[in-house]
């Protein structure tokens, strides 16, 4: 009887069925679970990759900056500032001024009238030394210039004075020393009087020199211009004879 119960046990097709589901949840559970440990290594390997990506860009840009010299706050992306006319045209203001402090500053040139003390028929020019000296330039030149423009004669005395022949008062020579001043000695740039006359022995040319701007301009010879001899000179000179 034992052995009859056994055998339909075995041959009930209900016993049967139970361990052949039983093994089909057990492989489904076993795949389900190694699919979730496949999609959790998965996840873990991405979220490492993710970590170390950021790293890697925080340390590089710091090293950029040491070695290059380039913020690493300015991207190449990042709008550029804009600089404003007025704020370039300071900026080269500011840089001339510092390069060149008295570019801008203009000293006061200031010459003296000139004294004139009638001595008969002539008259003579007492500051006329002191006045060659202010404009920096030889007497013999002044001289010359003032005596073509006048068409008179002068000698010199023993101080250095001027005296000329005729009858002039101060504003006919001011007049002829302005006339100098504009062509000997202003220059035509930057209006500056800090000029130096020089001759080149080759072309025996003059040129005005600036200090200030360094520009450089030929000047006219002085020419003489004709003196009528009066009737005492020809009286000397035939006595001479």
């Amino acid at each position: 009887s034992h052995s009859a119960s056994v055998r339909r046990r075995a041959h009930n097709p209900m016993d049967a069925e139970i361990p052949s589901t039983m093994q089909r949840s057990r492989t489904e559970t076993e795949d389900n679970d190694s699919v979730d440990l496949i999609e959790f290594q998965r996840s873990l390997m991405a979220r490492k990759k993710k970590k170390k990506r950021k790293p890697k860009k925080l340390a590089a840009e710091p090293v950029a900056s040491e070695n290059s010299g380039v913020d690493p706050q300015s991207d190449s992306k990042s709008p550029q500032k804009e600089y404003h006319y007025t704020d370039l045209l300071q900026r080269c203001f500011d840089q001339l001024q510092e390069r060149n402090p008295n570019l801008g500053r203009r000293q006061r040139f200031t010459v003296p009238p000139p004294a004139i003390r009638r001595l008969g028929r002539k008259v003579s020019w007492d500051n006329f030394p002191r006045t060659c000296q202010i404009l920096g330039r030889p007497c013999d030149h002044v001289q010359s210039f003032v005596l073509t423009e006048l068409g008179a004669s002068a000698t010199n005395d023993g101080a250095g004075r001027l005296v000329i022949r005729g009858r002039y008062d101060t504003k006919q020579i001011e007049s002829v020393l302005k006339k100098y001043i504009l062509s000997y000695i202003t220059c035509r740039m930057c209006r500056s009087v800090q000029t130096s006359l020089t001759r080149d022995p080759q072309t025996r040319l003059q040129f005005v020199e600036c200090s200030l701007c360094g520009s450089k301009r030929s000047v006219a010879p002085i020419k003489a211009m004709y003196l009528a001899v009066q009737r005492g000179e020809r009286r000397a000179a035939r006595m001479r004879a």
